[in-house]
């Protein structure tokens, strides 16, 4: 239950990532603006005119089948992967989830949870997933490798392999199993050699 209840929030998260960045348009969830906020609640009016029997769980997994369409996404939302797809909330448990990502901070009239960033650093996702759940936490050692630990690490091994057989035959794994930030870090190291 807990593992699809975390699928079900980093799915939604990144969602938001893609919207609040314009990598997706129109939005679905929410928005970073007045007017991507308003452009998502106008697909979310439109889509129960086409399905008005549907609920709000309905509509996320409309919103999820979707960007499993983009390239690069497929392994996300992969409906034989991805635990979000085993169990779901009601659709009473999914409009409040809508609701959670359209809250308004009362006093400035900004959206509480903008995911906007010119880097497009996904970083926060690895802290979050380690953080939703202690329980998970403590049984699977979910600690996010740090930023310094990790160049450290690739300072020591990946330089110097790359500086004797060349980024072009340079091979290498990611030493802790855990979310790929060694693998991101090592492929931006690599893509700068190209």
């Amino acid at each position: 239950i807990t593992q699809s209840a975390v699928a079900w929030i980093l799915g939604c998260v990144f969602v938001r990532f893609l919207e609040d960045n314009q990598l997706i348009d129109p939005p679905k969830l929410s928005g970073a603006t007045r007017e991507r906020l308003k452009l998502a609640s106008d697909n979310h009016t439109l889509y129960f005119r086409q399905y008005p029997k549907h609920s709000d769980r309905e509509y996320l997994e409309s919103i999820f089948h979707e960007v499993e369409k983009l390239p690069g996404v497929s392994a996300i939302f992969d409906e034989k992967h991805n635990p979000l797809w085993t169990l779901g909330p009601s659709g009473d448990g999914a409009t409040e989830l809508l609701n959670f990502w359209q809250k308004i901070n009362a006093s400035s009239g900004d959206l509480i949870h903008d995911f906007t960033d010119s880097g497009w650093n996904t970083r926060f996702l690895g802290d979050l997933y380690q953080d939703l759940s202690e329980a998970a936490q403590k049984k699977y050692a979910l600690k996010q490798t740090p930023l310094f630990v990790e160049e450290f690490i690739l300072d020591r091994t990946l330089t110097p392999a790359i500086d004797e057989f060349g980024y072009k035959e340079v091979r290498l794994i990611d030493p802790t199993c855990g979310s790929g930030h060694f693998l991101l870090g090592a492929f931006e190291r690599l893509f700068n050699l190209y």
